[in-house]
């Protein structure tokens, strides 16, 4: 899915201070204010991440 959302809008990996971050999209500022258009891919995406398990948290020290 997110290849077809790239594809379709010319949407690139996002990259933050100089790092692409590999699992995430940027959405193009166009397409922003077109919620219709993006409702199923922050679904889809919501739903993908409500699947993952917690990461393990650290023991604090004493």
């Amino acid at each position: 899915m997110r290849s077809a959302f790239m594809a379709e809008y010319g949407a690139g990996l996002l990259e933050s201070h100089g790092t692409v971050m590999k699992e995430y999209v940027a959405v193009p500022d166009a397409l922003l204010e077109q919620t219709d258009a993006l409702a199923p891919y922050l679904a889809a995406s919501f739903e993908y991440v409500s699947s993952l398990k917690p990461k393990a948290t650290k023991k604090g020290r004493k």
